[in-house]
């Protein structure tokens, strides 16, 4: 076996030595000649440069060409690049565009094909918006290079042509070479007539650029208005503000037909209890469309004051025995005859106790979600069978979720100003999405008392009262308030919860209570609604914290520099 495998690793070897085996680098080659012609013109208000590239390189290794990659902007303006030719050694040369790091990058050859040794590349291009407009003149600073080259430059030559009216004004015209920001000058600069040509003094190693900058006279080319800002951005802005107009037309017409709301009474008068004998939970999905946090935790209050369940408060000893914090305990009643659960309430029942007549809350941690799950999907089910909300109130806003799922995807594959009007145009698809679930009449008047209801409940008597007397307030036929109980107070206390009342409630009981009640055992010196309040609400957040489902857990700028022109580069594929 040892021979055997001494035998592999030897033929491995040989095999990867092979020079038929060996992996070319596309980017090991020199640029021997750099030499451009950029032909400076007012064809485009904000100047326009004619660009003549001739590109001269050396391939160590099979290639199939270069990338050469020229900025897409330049001082907040789209360049519009127009290719006119690409060549190779005199021919045309096939080649793509694609855009990259905030550059419009031409792939030129042929994945078909390799080359190697010396080569020239002609490339011819048009671009707009090459003037900066400081205050007092306008500037000229362009790259010849680029800053993102992996090669080095053995020479470059560039060329540059300005109106004859202007060359006579032509000032400052300096070069920069180096990384980028570097103030390095390595180069030389020479007039003659109307072209000014600039040469490096030393080859220019992988990354290093050489730009080249010149002032004009002020108004020598025309500052960008807003009719130019139009032409730039147009398209831009109308896709921006036309996508998500277009979808929120579309997202308004589907809600106005399948998801707004029926009117109700208009008025809201004190009610004195739930409409139709409704459960808290049941008034919670009618309120929300959806089951609430504590809608769960008020069941389970509401099934220990109809003595189905006892909850217990305890303490126990922290971390190493330090301080103290409460424990909850549910213990298991005898059904009363006189009462009857609804399915929802038996699936949360049975989940409450799923081995023995008690459960510690703690202990239905990371288990209890499963049954809440259950619940979640019964309670809209059963309100729709009874005519309070459509079937489908719980995934009324499908279509409007996936069509801006469907936005968000195409925005990030675009990567382009069209991805914005998409991303807009998601977020007005979600919005009319969560206003998608509606209410049938039932359940609109339902909503209505319900509404009453948190009115009676967290206004103070004395506001209550005036209230009712004033000669504003509307007629109410159901306006013979009941006399303040300890059953009226328990009765109601669950559908506080879910209100977001229960303070308010308790406040207007503080006194009502002569002795604890049955259904809630804890250690209290003095008792009252408020304390009873605050303990139920300490309750409720350790319920909701058992009920949750489990988590899981995981880990270009200004001239007078090198680079100072906006970018720009290339390289070999």
């Amino acid at each position: 076996m040892k021979r055997f495998l001494s035998l592999l690793a030897l033929l491995t070897l040989v095999f990867f030595a092979l020079p038929g085996n060996a992996h070319a680098d596309t980017n090991d080659f020199t640029v021997d000649d750099f030499t451009g012609t950029y032909t400076l013109s007012r064809d485009d208000p904000q100047g326009a440069l004619g660009v003549q590239e001739r590109i001269h390189v050396t391939f160590t290794d099979s290639n199939h060409g270069i990338f050469r990659a020229i900025p897409k902007g330049y001082n907040g303006h789209p360049l519009h690049l127009h290719v006119t030719g690409v060549f190779r050694d005199g021919n045309r040369e096939p080649y793509s565009t694609y855009t990259s790091n905030g550059n419009d990058v031409l792939k030129i050859g042929s994945a078909s094909s390799t080359i190697t040794g010396s080569h020239e590349y002609d490339i011819n291009y048009r671009v707009v918006n090459v003037m900066r407009f400081p205050a007092d003149h306008d500037e000229l600073d362009w790259n010849i290079n680029g800053t993102e080259w992996k090669q080095p430059f053995t020479r470059i030559t560039a060329h540059f042509v300005v109106p004859a009216d202007l060359a006579a004004k032509l000032k400052n015209g300096g070069c920069y070479t180096g990384q980028l920001g570097s103030l390095a000058h390595d180069c030389f600069v020479s007039s003659a007539g109307n072209t000014t040509t600039i040469t490096t003094s030393r080859t220019l190693l992988p990354g290093e650029n050489l730009t080249y900058s010149a002032d004009f006279p002020l108004g020598s080319f025309t500052k960008p208005g807003l009719r130019d800002w139009w032409a730039d951005n147009g398209l831009h802005a109308a896709v921006l503000v036309g996508l998500p107009l277009i979808a929120f037309i579309a997202a308004f017409r589907y809600w106005s037909k399948n998801g707004k709301d029926l009117k109700g009474r208009g008025t809201i008068i004190p009610e004195y209890g739930p409409p139709d004998n409704l459960r808290p939970a049941e008034v919670d999905v009618i309120n929300h469309y959806q089951l609430g946090q504590n809608a769960i935790s008020a069941t389970i209050i509401d099934l220990a004051i109809r003595k189905y369940l006892k909850i217990i408060e305890g303490q126990s000893n922290g971390l190493m025995g330090l301080g103290k914090h409460k424990t909850y305990t549910l213990q298991r009643l005898p059904a009363p005859a006189s009462d009857n659960l609804k399915p929802y309430e038996q699936i949360i029942y049975d989940g409450l106790f799923p081995s023995g007549d008690t459960t510690d809350i703690k202990d239905l941690q990371n288990k209890f979600y499963v049954t809440a799950g259950l619940v979640k999907a019964a309670i809209p089910a059963a309100l729709a069978s009874e005519g309070y909300v459509p079937k489908n109130v719980t995934s009324a806003g499908t279509v409007l979720s996936v069509a801006a799922l469907l936005c968000v995807l195409v925005a990030f594959f675009l990567h382009s100003f069209l991805s914005l009007g998409l991303v807009v145009s998601a977020v007005i698809l979600i919005f009319f999405g969560v206003l998608m679930p509606r209410r049938l009449q039932k359940g609109v008047d339902a909503k209505d008392a319900i509404a009453g209801l948190k009115m009676y409940m967290e206004t103070a008597e004395k506001d209550r009262i005036a209230m009712l007397q004033s000669p504003d307030a509307p007629y109410a036929p159901k306006s013979a308030e009941p006399t303040k109980t300890v059953d009226l107070y328990e009765k109601l206390l669950p559908y506080a919860m879910v209100l977001g009342v229960e303070k308010q409630w308790s406040t207007q009981f503080a006194g009502i209570y002569t002795s604890p009640p049955d259904w809630y055992a804890g250690n209290w010196s003095t008792f009252n609604a408020l304390y009873l309040a605050d303990s139920i609400s300490s309750s409720m957040n350790a319920m909701n914290a058992s009920f949750a489902a489990p988590s899981s857990s995981g880990s270009g700028s200004g001239g007078g520099f090198s680079g100072g022109g906006g970018g720009g580069g290339g390289g070999g594929w």
